[in-house]
């Protein structure tokens, strides 16, 4: 489960019960602004942060498990069985939130969290033998652990199973609630599983480091909102006025739904070139993937005025860069693609964009409601577009030496907004996918991925030029591509 789902279940919710759903948060925020100011103890009647109110809401009107979360790390090597138990208590004794509980008040009717004693009897960890099935079988047992239904008030929320594929490989699944976990969190539990498992093997005690929790992420959200809160408010009123655009993706009745991802590579020379172009520009090598990404979204749509969503880790202080929770959120920018505009001149227009989202950030709820966008059927609300880059690159995790390790996400393959880019970039390279609904043209997936790994090329090589005529560049190659494969088909040899 990801921040596009919460979205996405927000505007299937019908007219009446969108407006309830708003309608409770506001009221859930004026009674909040009493406890959030407490300090946090183990009695203490904690309220949710903003995306955990999302998320709880949406849970109330569902009966499926779409706000799990599951992760597998596949362990090669001898495992010591007793180091991997003591690793994971050592993590849920660490971050409370991994031993929460979710309630209704009875008197005020809002939800809020309770934290459980730490008890290692009480942390799930079951071993599976699957050494006697095959690859498509464990594939089937680790979907079906995946997919259980938490009992939010009454069941420990975060599961763990170690399946036993081969005699030196092994499984270590985590199935989790997203009210607990997102994928910021993922990283940070693999290093500290690790971290865990290296000091226990060599009989040192693990750590603890600090005494900070994600509840005191909650209070320093809560406390946080009203500074700044009407000048942020009026600048997202001001960029997001009406009327909001909606990309205009060709849409044809039948479509393969297997054409409906592509991947792809941009390799080690190519972004190596990249990145000192942006160096050169004086903008992240994220500014620039986003601008190429508009670009590309451009060429297929022909709109000129675009608007992407950005997921934000909102790990806002560095207090929180070590802790699980569910932390994410969304930034939106909107761009003008001018012809007549230097590659240059956009470069810095849109990183300037970006900068002042950040500066100005609010939580995503809160744009929603302020802006109430004019909805139209069947399209998300502010944005329908989705970009998110990740560098993998930046934390090493340091394995134990008897092992390796190979993280792996169970995700919900069926796209959450119209269109989604996905971006990791690993070592020397960066890998990319794209993914979009059923609703829009089979091609447009791998024409956005062919626009994207052109762009990528061109910009490097294209700084004098204008955006006009690096579009016009672009839209002459993919004429003459057609016409090649046209030709092809009449060919005879």
């Amino acid at each position: 489960m990801d921040i596009n789902l919460i979205y996405e279940k927000i505007n299937k919710l019908s007219e009446d019960k969108r407006n309830f759903f708003f309608q409770n948060l506001k009221k859930e925020a004026l009674k909040y602004v009493e406890i959030a100011n407490r300090n946090v103890d183990k009695n203490e009647v904690i309220p949710l942060s903003f995306i955990q109110e999302q998320i709880w809401f949406l849970e109330q009107f569902s009966d499926e498990t779409e706000y799990n979360m599951s992760l597998g790390v596949k362990i090669k090597g001898t495992l010591n069985y007793d180091a991997i138990s003591k690793s994971i208590f050592g993590i849920i004794q660490r971050h409370k939130i991994l031993r929460t509980n979710f309630h209704i008040n009875d008197t005020l009717s809002f939800p809020f969290q309770e934290v459980n004693e730490f008890d290692e009897d009480k942390v799930e960890l079951v071993n599976v033998d699957l050494k006697r099935y095959g690859q498509e079988e464990v594939e089937m047992m680790i979907s079906n652990l995946s997919n259980i239904k938490f009992n939010l008030s009454n069941d420990s929320l975060i599961k763990f199973y170690l399946l036993k594929t081969r005699t030196d490989e092994h499984i270590l699944l985590l199935v989790t609630h997203h009210l607990l976990f997102d994928f910021g969190s993922i990283e940070i539990f693999i290093r500290q599983l690790t971290e865990n498992y290296i000091r226990i093997s060599e009989n040192k005690p693990i750590s603890q480091d600090g005494n900070k929790q994600y509840f005191d992420f909650v209070h320093n959200q809560r406390n946080e909102l009203g500074e700044g809160f009407q000048e942020k408010i009026n600048y997202w009123k001001d960029i997001l006025k009406e009327p909001l655009p909606t990309i205009n993706f060709p849409i044809r009745k039948f479509n393969n739904k297997s054409d409906s991802r592509k991947e792809f590579l941009i390799e080690k020379e190519l972004l190596k070139n990249f990145k000192d172009f942006c160096m050169e520009n004086n903008i992240t090598v994220f500014v620039g993937l986003l601008s190429v990404f508009k670009l590309s979204l451009h060429l297929i749509s022909k709109n000129r005025d675009i608007i992407v969503g950005v997921p934000m880790s909102n790990r806002n202080r560095k207090e929180f860069d070590n802790l699980i929770g569910c932390f994410i959120d969304t930034i939106v920018t909107r761009t003008q693609i001018e012809y007549k505009q230097s590659v240059n001149s956009f470069l810095k227009k849109l990183n300037s964009q970006h900068v002042n989202a950040i500066t100005n950030s609010l939580p995503y709820r809160k744009i929603l409601e302020t802006v109430n966008p004019r909805r139209k059927e069947n399209t998300f609300p502010i944005f329908q577009v989705m970009f998110n880059y990740l560098n993998s690159n930046n934390n090493t995790i340091k394995a134990p030496s008897e092992l390796t390790i190979e993280p792996f996400v169970n995700l919900n393959n069926s796209a959450k907004f119209i269109l989604s880019m996905d971006l990791i970039e690993g070592e020397n390279e960066i890998f990319g996918s794209v993914e979009h609904s059923s609703s829009i043209d089979s091609t447009i997936a791998k024409n956005v991925a062919s626009n994207f790994q052109y762009l990528v090329k061109a910009m490097v090589k294209s700084t004098d030029l204008n955006i006009g005529e690096l579009i016009d560049e672009r839209n002459s190659v993919s004429d003459m591509n057609k016409i090649m494969e046209e030709e092809s088909l009449f060919s005879f040899d």
